[in-house]
Order: C-alpha cells, then sequence, then structure tokens
C-alpha cells in the first residue's frame, strides 16, 4: 500500500478535502516552520473534490434555495399584510379629518352670517329670545 501524502486514501480518485487536509498537515510538518504555506485560495484551487462532496453541495444549495424562497414569500405576504393595514389607516385618518372639514366649514358659514350682519339685524333675535323664557323656571326654553 501507498501512503504517500500526494496519493489519497482510496485507489483510483482525486484526493478529497479531508484527504488534502491532512497530507498538507504532513507536509507542513516535514517543511517545518521556515518556509510559508501559500494563501488557502491558491491551495483550494487544486483540490478536486469528490463526487460525494459535490453531491453534498448541491443539496445543501437546494436546501437553501427553498428556504431563500419561503422566506421571499413570507416578506411578500408581511409586506401585503403591512400595506392593507397601512391603507385601511389612511382612510380611517382621511374620514376623520373629511368631519373636521365639515364642522370647521359649519362653523365658519355661521361666523360669517355674524359678522355680515349688523347688531340692529340681531336685535329682534335676542328680544325674542328673552321672551322665550319658562313661565315656571324663568330659565330659556332651548
Amino acid at each position: 500500500m501507498d501512503f504517500s501524502p500526494h496519493r489519497g486514501m482510496h485507489e483510483g480518485r482525486s484526493p478529497s478535502l479531508q484527504d488534502t487536509t491532512m497530507s498538507s498537515s504532513h507536509t507542513q510538518k516535514n517543511r517545518g516552520d521556515s518556509t510559508p504555506l501559500p494563501p488557502i485560495n491558491e491551495r483550494l484551487a487544486f483540490l478536486r473534490p469528490s463526487r460525494e462532496l459535490l453531491e453534498y453541495y448541491r443539496k445543501k444549495i437546494a436546501e437553501f434555495d427553498e428556504e431563500h424562497e419561503d422566506l421571499v414569500k413570507q416578506l411578500e405576504q408581511y409586506k401585503a399584510t403591512f400595506e392593507e393595514q397601512a391603507d385601511a389607516r389612511l382612510e380611517q385618518l382621511v374620514g376623520v379629518e373629511d368631519s373636521v372639514i365639515v364642522q370647521l366649514q359649519k362653523r365658519a358659514c355661521a361666523f360669517a352670517w355674524l359678522v355680515s350682519h349688523p347688531i340692529a339685524h340681531l336685535r329682534p333675535f335676542l328680544l325674542f329670545s328673552d321672551n322665550l323664557k319658562s313661565p315656571l323656571t324663568g330659565n330659556h326654553l332651548e
């Protein structure tokens, strides 16, 4: 059996990540600390992953893609719900504002009428109001 660090654990296939890691640590011990290792990206560029490793990562990527799609769907549902609630709230606020505007318009009309009529025209109404006192209590009838 060949136990060289450049050979994989199984005959006839390219070394896996584990095999290469074991061989690089073995080579590093033989070299000592005097020679620096090339950067990890360079070392990983020469690796040929096993079919099992590739299949594992394909499955993981597929799982993450499904999870991503589910999360995107949830976010879209949250967005739709938020927009519906915001629209309902805006409609409610517009309704309140409309009623406030109507009340202000009524009061403005009444004030405009009072301002446009001299006090002499109002005197008969004031006298009539004084005559509407209740004979039993002395209070004004309303």
